[in-house]
């Protein structure tokens, strides 16, 4: 196993005891609201119309207070589950982000016949960067997507240090004028979170870092976390 699959292995090793729910306790409380909800109907429907014994129903306004209460508990333990999976999906997608916090994918790269896409990296980082790198640095290369006209796939890298990848990542600015840009390798729900704020305020007032998403409003800087917040700004 790489350095990289052992940090994010780690990663995830020592965060999974912190999720806010796991799935066989959201599972538990589901099932105990099934049967809560199921009993409830029984009762309800046992005061309404009596049981086989003894057809002795509630009044109206005893019935009607038995089902708010019935139905108030339920809409607030359904409330409470929804709560539950936001959390933990929230969770599960920064667990999904450190593990991608290695990578970078570069684009504009052209793609050269029988190429060796390590060397190909290698060479651009050097050229466009003036950063040396060698193939021991990278833990994983390849180009994304099936082979075009364009001779032109993005390529993945995941690198076997952080700060190498950081280094690399900060001098982004380096390639102003050239056909290649570098960006971060973002979970799906950040990447569509990315494109959705970067068509309201525009790419140049947007960006990310750390596999966060950042707006520049006038003079200040700030994390948006989802559209909301950015609604909150204006």
């Amino acid at each position: 196993m790489t350095k990289l699959n052992q940090e994010a292995g780690a990663s995830v090793k020592d965060s999974s005891n912190k999720l806010p729910l796991d799935a066989n306790v959201l599972m538990s409380r589901v099932c105990k609201l099934e049967e809560h909800l199921k009993a409830g109907l029984i009762e309800l429907k046992s005061a309404v119309y009596g049981t086989e014994e003894v057809r002795t129903p509630d009044t109206l306004s005893e019935c009607a207070a038995r089902i708010t209460k019935f139905e108030t508990h339920v809409k607030e333990e359904i409330a409470k589950i929804k709560s539950a999976l936001v959390q933990t999906d929230t969770k599960l997608d920064d667990l999904h982000q450190r593990m991608l916090s290695n990578n970078l994918i570069f684009f504009g790269i052209q793609e050269k016949t029988e190429e060796r896409v390590k060397t190909t990296i290698c060479e651009t980082v050097r050229d466009q960067l003036g950063y040396i790198i060698g193939s021991k640095d990278i833990d994983f290369s390849f180009r994304l997507g099936k082979l075009g006209s364009h001779h032109c796939r993005p390529i993945l890298v995941g690198f076997v240090n952080r700060w190498v990848r950081n280094d690399i990542f900060s001098s982004k600015s380096l390639l102003k004028g050239t056909k290649i840009v570098i960006k971060e390798n973002l979970t799906p729900s950040r990447l569509k979170l990315f494109k959705e704020i970067s068509g309201l305020v525009g790419f140049r007032n947007c960006w990310t870092m750390g596999g966060n998403v950042y707006v520049k409003f006038g003079d200040t800087r700030r994390q948006i976390k989802e559209i909301s917040d950015l609604k909150e700004s204006d």
